[in-house]
């Protein structure tokens, strides 16, 4: 089923060649043995997702989308089409993130930007506090089977309390309870002073990894295609 079926990967994220400690050759490897295509996409003056593409990763980009690039991932979504986003928080000096929550807005997802951190002292690894720990997992493929797991440089996703219509959310992974958002760029200059600020930063649990199915929401297609858009379903992961 999966022969020739494509999986594409924006221009300036994460490289899918070469087996860098950032780049993900050894995924690509994989997946190929699976018989999936893995490519880049350029949407830069063709701004639209293949229709054969089984899977968009959105992976740690670099560089803003244009109102274009935005709309082409849209339009694929709004079609029944696969997303996953792989986002990070914003950190000094040099570590920024490029605002995705426009993609999964009509959900009313929202994705942060400030750094996640561990107040449990027995799983703050090698003095790195930003490294939060996980052990609340929902009922999900996804995440099935999983353990207590560790999650370096995070942010987190705020997922609305009434579900838009059409649409399942299931937050996928949530920090402990000692955990919170940083929100203090001082405090992260200098670790030593790093404290949960009471009413001022986020507390845990937080969610960091969620799952979205909904219904396609694109333009009325012919009678003859009807049932087979009301069969598919637009799915999104965001870590």
């Amino acid at each position: 089923e999966v022969i020739g079926q494509k999986i594409a990967e924006l221009v300036n994220e994460r490289k899918i060649d070469g087996f860098e400690r950032d780049s993900y050759g050894q995924l690509k490897t994989s997946l190929e043995s699976d018989n999936y295509v893995v490519e880049t996409l350029l949407l830069a003056g063709n701004p639209e997702v293949p229709s054969d593409a089984a899977l968009v990763v959105i992976a740690q980009p670099r560089n803003p989308f244009g109102d274009d690039e935005k709309q082409a991932v849209k339009t694929y979504l709004d079609g029944g089409g696969k997303l996953m986003i792989l986002t990070q928080p914003t950190l000094p000096p040099n570590l920024q993130q490029v605002p995705l929550t426009d993609l999964v807005a009509q959900w009313g997802v929202e994705i942060a930007s400030t750094p996640v951190a561990e107040g449990n002292p027995q799983f703050v690894l090698q003095r790195e506090p930003f490294v939060p720990i996980v052990a609340r997992y929902p009922n999900h493929k996804i995440t099935e089977g999983l353990g207590l797991s560790f999650f370096p440089t995070t942010t987190y996703i705020n997922v609305p309390s009434d579900t838009p219509r059409g649409a399942t959310i299931t937050p996928l992974l949530q920090t402990s309870d000692r955990s919170w958002a940083e929100g203090d760029s001082g405090q992260l200059a200098d670790l030593r002073q790093l404290r949960f600020d009471e009413g001022a930063d986020p507390k845990g649990p937080l969610t960091i990894g969620v799952a979205i199915d909904a219904s396609p929401t694109g333009s009325a297609s012919p009678p003859d295609q009807d049932e087979e858009r009301a069969e598919r379903k637009t799915r999104v992961v965001i870590f």
